[in-house]
């Protein structure tokens, strides 16, 4: 059985490459590890790299909102967030809606992390959330 990190890596990517069958895109894998990327996407005549997370993380005392981690170890620094030059989307298998969610450099470089809203903010807060539905892919 593989361990519970490496399957729902596999979910992800196997979910974001049906979504890209359904949407018309195109999808390639590098042939080796360690690029920053997980796939090469064709969307609207355009490729992009793109990184590939699966959110079901939680965030101390939120409601509504799973969390996906963005830091990654590279060599001796472990916190090294992605940058524009390295990624160009960041596609996220959500499996608690069941959805793919898509979201450009702005959103997540330079970041250690995302929290994504899967249903309203009990408070009615909506500056600064990133609602799941504002980025269904």
């Amino acid at each position: 059985m593989l361990p519970d990190q490496i399957r729902k890596a596999e979910i992800a990517m196997m979910k974001v490459g049906m979504r890209a069958l359904q949407v018309g895109a195109f999808v390639s894998k590098p042939i080796f590890e360690g690029a920053r990327y997980d796939y090469i996407i064709e969307r609207n005549g355009k490729l992009y790299r793109a990184q590939v997370k699966y959110a079901d993380g939680k965030r101390h005392r939120a409601t509504g909102v799973v969390y996906v981690n963005l830091r990654k170890q590279i060599k001796k620094d472990k916190n090294c967030p992605y940058n524009e030059s390295e990624v160009d989307a960041l596609v996220v298998y959500v499996p608690k809606i069941d959805k793919v969610c898509w979201f450009e450099p702005d959103a997540f470089c330079g970041k250690q992390g995302l929290s994504i809203r899967i249903s309203p903010a009990k408070n009615g807060q909506i500056k600064g959330c990133l609602a799941a539905e504002d980025y269904l892919w």
